[in-house]
């Protein structure tokens, strides 16, 4: 989990190659599932929020449940039964089932939903035993790419920014507060030597990391990517492309001025340094005088 286009779906592909990790496209299931069907905060789910949640688990994920499979958790939800983890165990036997992925007991579940980082307490209580895999990148790069891929949900840069922020944010007091159900990695670290880092990972979760079935990463992508999610396609190319930064110069230096210090705590450079320090010293109180004197003006006219 972490912010969106941050390496998510590589390291998901990369890990799916391994023996004893099986995992599944985006659930969405305690995001944006959770919040269309108006069941953030509940846990447990009457009929009507457990038509409300299956509506939007076919929608996000494009998965249905059987008729079978329906009729039960109707019965459950009916006899008042039918919780909000119950309801997402019964999603990933259904999508295994569904999928004929045979289970073993000792297989670990992969699930991957960027956005799940802002879940990701409301997560570790319903599944107190669940491990978290965070991944963050630089955050000029990250919202790039954001807005080059993610054109139907492009929105302000400076909203992207608070976005990252909130995200990194949350792992910090995460780590803090459960240091032993959480790993944070780099992007950049993962691109550069992805077997030192998958090597931290697979000691984190207590597994043997199979270095040579890593080359496989493009065929376990292919099987997490929705029909619907084109952007992420570039996990199953043969090559990849460098993205040319298309942000303004100037949001580029508003972001890094907003975010300079989570920046420096994570070690990450800051781009056009001496346009942030401008920014910081000049620009910004000029604005904030500008959008002080058009005040005064409204007032006196």
């Amino acid at each position: 989990m972490g912010f969106p286009r941050s390496g998510t779906t590589y390291l998901q592909s990369l890990l799916g190659t391994q023996n004893g990790i099986v995992s599944l496209p985006e659930s969405h299931f305690f995001g944006s599932v959770s919040a269309k069907a108006k069941i953030e905060g509940a846990n447990l789910l009457d009929t009507d929020s457990f038509f409300r949640a299956l509506n939007q688990i076919v929608s996000m994920m494009k998965h249905n449940f059987s008729e079978d499979e329906i009729k039960c958790l109707k019965q459950k939800a009916e006899s008042n039964i039918l919780t909000k983890d119950l309801l997402f165990c019964s999603l990933l036997e259904s999508y295994f089932s569904r999928n004929q992925v045979q289970l073993a007991d000792s297989d670990l579940i992969l699930e991957k939903t960027p956005d799940h980082v802002r879940k990701i307490y409301e997560i570790e209580s319903l599944f107190p035993e669940a491990k978290f895999i965070c991944i963050t990148r630089h955050p000029v790069d990250a919202i790039n790419s954001f807005y080059e891929k993610l054109v139907k949900y492009r929105q302000p840069y400076q909203k992207l920014a608070a976005q990252w922020l909130q995200s990194s944010v949350i792992v910090e007091q995460f780590s803090k507060d459960y240091p032993n159900k959480i790993i944070a990695i780099k992007y950049e670290d993962l691109i550069a030597d992805n077997v030192n880092v998958l090597e931290k990972i697979c000691g984190f979760l207590a597994i043997k990391l199979e270095k040579e079935k890593l080359k496989n990463f493009r065929i376990a992508a292919a099987k997490y990517i929705l029909p619907t999610e084109n952007w992420k396609l570039s996990n199953t190319a043969k090559s990849y492309r460098k993205s040319i930064n298309k942000i303004p110069l100037l949001e580029r230096v508003r972001i890094q001025h907003k975010l300079t210090q989570e920046m420096k705590r994570l070690e990450y450079p800051i781009k056009h340094k001496a346009l942030v320090r401008l920014y910081q010293s000049v620009f910004k109180p000029y604005l904030r005088v500008r959008v002080l004197l058009a005040k005064m003006a409204k007032v006196l006219q």
